[in-house]
């Protein structure tokens, strides 16, 4: 259980424009930008089955499931962000597409730019969420 003012911190995948049709292709876990998040159907026993749309779903295209889901949450902080490095770093299962020493001028244009290329762009995400004094969680999940 969260304690009131807790926070929790959140680095997951992003599914953008660009970034959605690379995880299909590269990755094993399913991606469905159009799951029915409410549907207990979908519930599975197997502990690697996923769906990595979820976090966009909920954080960027349905934020109000997070509102119903757990009322005493509220989001601190979302951003979009590993545009440019994280692709060419390989992921985290893959060969680097460029030398290590590049990746530090890299991840400065990933961040100096993110507010324009990482919506369309992006394939991580940031997110902080914060419960509020006086608020219950009322999702098992959460």
């Amino acid at each position: 259980m969260l304690a009131l003012g807790g926070r929790m911190i959140m680095l997951e995948p992003y599914c953008g424009v660009l970034s959605g049709p690379a995880y299909r292709r590269l990755h094993f876990e399913d991606l469905d930008m159009n799951a029915d998040l409410e549907s207990t159907a979908q519930s599975s026993d197997d502990p690697l089955d996923a769906n990595i749309a979820v976090p966009t779903i909920v954080f960027w295209r349905r934020p109000e499931l997070l509102a119903r889901w757990a009322p005493g949450l509220r989001v601190v902080e979302r951003l979009r962000l590993a545009w440019l490095a994280y692709p060419l770093s390989g992921g985290f299962t893959r060969k680097p597409r460029l030398p290590e020493a590049t990746f530090g001028a890299l991840e400065a244009i990933d961040r100096r730019l993110a507010f324009l290329f990482a919506p369309a762009l992006a394939f991580r995400c940031l997110v902080t969420l914060e419960r509020e004094a006086g608020r219950g969680l009322h999702s098992p999940s959460l």
